[in-house]
């Protein structure tokens, strides 16, 4: 196998990945489900850049809390465009990535604003900063398990406020990730998947980094960092 060349389980993960981001915004429209879908996905994104945040996975922090902020905006008034504008990609974006396009690089195909969101705030990063120095020591089932019992904490130990979004991820990882692991099982998610910023660099990330080491202001202010 070359070594972009990815395995029937992880394409039948991002296969079933493609499929719910592609249904998700068709659920928008329903009346009263919209806000509470952002709130949901918003916390879900939070805990995943916490995970990659502690694990050392910088560019997965970025693109989960740029996705988080986008869930937040879509809990306003303006939520409706992005909604219409999600139903659109989430669509587009599976059929292309179900149909090969871009080849090696058909997973990075944006499927929503959040994604949109998340690509230019990982490119910004790598084009400041250049690459990550630190080795990302998670792995996806541990990103979706600290997202989900989240956003679990978020909606069903809501009184407690942030102490609830905290606990129950704190709980996810004392129980050996008893949420990433059902969800990895069902997705066919590798136990070794690299997280989101993390394994082979996206092309936001390749091209990041390929701006920062041709712009040198851009590389001597990073170098003070």
């Amino acid at each position: 196998m070359s070594e972009h060349e990815e395995s029937p389980t992880q394409q039948g993960a991002e296969h079933g990945e493609t499929y719910l981001n592609m249904l998700l915004p068709m659920l928008d429209g329903v009346p009263g489900l919209g806000t509470a879908l952002n709130g949901i996905q918003g916390a879900y994104h939070l805990g995943a850049a916490g995970y990659d945040a502690l694990t050392g996975d910088r560019d997965g922090a970025v693109a989960q809390g740029a996705q988080a902020l986008t869930n937040v905006v879509g809990m306003t008034e303006g939520g409706e465009v992005i909604g219409a504008v999600d139903k659109v990609l989430g669509t587009a974006g599976a059929l292309l990535k179900f149909n090969g396009v871009g080849g090696k690089d058909s997973k990075d195909i944006p499927q929503s604003t959040g994604d949109l969101a998340a690509d230019a705030a990982v490119y910004e990063a790598n084009h400041v900063l250049g690459p990550s120095g630190a080795t990302a020591t998670g792995n996806r089932r541990g990103e979706i398990g600290a997202g989900i019992s989240t956003a679990l904490g978020a909606s069903l130990l809501g009184p407690l406020g942030p102490l609830g979004m905290l606990a129950a991820p704190l709980m996810n990882q004392l129980s050996g990730n008893v949420v990433g692991n059902l969800a990895g099982d069902l997705f066919d998610t590798p136990k070794a998947a690299a997280t989101t910023g993390a394994g082979d660099p996206s092309v936001f990330q390749r091209q990041g980094r390929d701006a920062h080491v041709k712009d040198p202001v851009i590389s001597l202010f990073a170098d003070l960092f």
